[in-house]
């Protein structure tokens, strides 16, 4: 049936534990975390660049509700863990960067990452100790969680200019020592310097791949030992960037020959065949209701049915239903009777 909210964390950690090298992809909508999960990828993560260019605004600019809501849309549109890339947190205090992580975990997030990062441009990086105090912080709200949660620290120097790898590394041991679960300097230019880092780290680093610069292969990196790759933005740019690379071939050429590239509608459209239930795949049939449950005609069929007795309708009938949930959310649904029986696999 899915997976529990509360096991996406247990999961979600786990992953960091095993001996292979994993890739943690970053959609930016549900129809991208969809065509990844169906790829076979065991995580997803959040990027806020590319929630940032989805709602046409420039990165860092998203209010705080935004983010959230989105990053529950992922959570509840897969049954993969989901990290949110959090950036600074709520504030600047060492306390608002607790509260996202209660806040995080209470929508069922498995994990996110916090960085030092002040948003301020002509200071862009916190100040050592308040940078610590931060992570700190958010590892004791992790602590005082029901569930599972991976808190990732990044220190972002090298993405600002301040390429003195030794004071990220130390940055980074304190972050690890605060209490964070993952280790993140994005920007790191070479393969030397992303091996020191690791040899220097107890707990699992993770490295953005897509970044201007030296790509590295999965077995390079795994060889200088990172534990987890993300993509960051890249693909998101990437597909951005080749929409407007047919948006101008059509105003300055006049000519469509991008079209020859575009994936075909069928090969497409395969990757949503197995349209799944909103909400449900993060909770037990058994913890949910049908509320109100109507045929395709509009004919009231029942009230209040338990989930796991509802009969899939007739061929080619739809039944449109509303769920209520255990956490009292009404989610309206359109079921064929292919897509019912999902629920009980």
């Amino acid at each position: 049936m899915g997976l529990h909210m509360e096991d996406k964390g247990k999961i979600f950690r786990r992953l960091h534990e095993l001996d292979d090298v994993f890739v943690i992809p970053n959609p930016w909508d549900i129809g991208t975390a969809w065509i990844l999960e169906t790829m076979g990828f065991k995580a997803l993560a959040t990027t806020s660049t590319g929630l940032a260019f989805l709602l046409g605004v420039q990165e860092g600019t998203v209010p705080w509700e935004q983010t959230l809501l989105h990053c529950q849309s992922l959570v509840n549109a897969t049954s993969l863990p989901v990290s949110a890339d959090l950036e600074k947190g709520m504030g600047d205090c060492p306390e608002s960067a607790a509260q996202p992580v209660e806040i995080a975990a209470g929508i069922g997030l498995a994990g996110c990452s916090l960085e030092d990062h002040t948003g301020i441009t002509s200071k862009p990086i916190y100040d050592f100790s308040l940078a610590v105090e931060r992570i700190e912080a958010a590892a004791k709200a992790r602590d005082a969680l029901a569930t599972d949660f991976v808190i990732t620290a990044r220190a972002e120097n090298f993405m600002w200019g301040i390429t003195d790898l030794d004071e990220t590394i130390l940055r980074l041991q304190a972050f690890e020592k605060a209490g964070a679960d993952v280790l993140y300097a994005p920007g790191l230019r070479d393969i030397t310097m992303i091996k020191t880092v690791c040899q220097e780290l107890t707990k699992p680093v993770n490295i953005v791949m897509g970044l201007p610069g030296e790509i590295f292969s999965i077995a390079e990196l795994a060889d200088a030992g990172v534990k987890r790759i993300s993509v960051g933005a890249s693909m998101t740019r990437f597909a951005y960037g080749m929409f407007v690379h047919a948006a101008q071939e059509i105003m300055s050429k006049g000519t469509f020959n991008y079209s020859k590239d575009a994936m075909g509608f069928s090969e497409l459209a395969s990757y949503f065949e197995r349209k799944r239930l909103y909400l449900l795949r993060n909770r037990q049939v058994e913890d949910m209701s049908v509320e109100r449950l109507l045929v395709h005609s509009g004919d009231l069929w029942r009230f209040n049915t338990p989930l796991s007795c509802l009969q899939p309708p007739q061929q080619g009938k739809t039944l449109l239903i509303t769920v209520l949930t255990p956490l009292k959310k009404h989610v309206n649904c359109i079921l064929t009777a292919k897509e019912i029986s999902l629920l009980f696999i």
